[in-house]
């Protein structure tokens, strides 16, 4: 098995689920930041305003950096089919690190969780 069925794979098990469950609680906290009254009776008081806005601030870098790698590994072919397979991947690597930088950038130095 190749390195790109490998990462395929892994992204169809494990990354893609997580990063649905992320969104999700991203958009259950955001809701709960607007309207805390309802989520807190569907969460059984587990998600109340503070801890919706402690988690919707806590889990952006890590939804942002699961999306990027799922975008990079799904656009992989689309690259090497339009560009070439040499240029192709190093357009795909290099467009990923950038994109995880810009992310933990903006994460880490101009937003801070209080």
């Amino acid at each position: 098995m190749g390195l790109y069925p490998l990462l395929k794979r892994i992204d169809s098990i494990v990354i893609a689920p997580i990063s649905l469950a992320l969104l999700f609680l991203m958009i259950l906290s955001g809701y709960a930041m607007i309207c805390p009254e309802p989520v807190s009776k569907i969460t059984l008081n587990l998600i109340g305003f503070h801890n919706a806005y402690i988690l919707h601030r806590t889990i952006v870098l890590p939804l942002w950096i699961l999306t990027i790698t799922h975008c990079a590994i799904n656009m992989r072919p689309r690259l090497i089919k339009i560009i070439g397979r040499r240029i192709g991947e190093t357009v795909n690597v290099v467009m990923a690190i950038v994109l995880v930088a810009i992310v933990v950038y903006l994460n880490v130095v101009c937003i801070s969780v209080p």
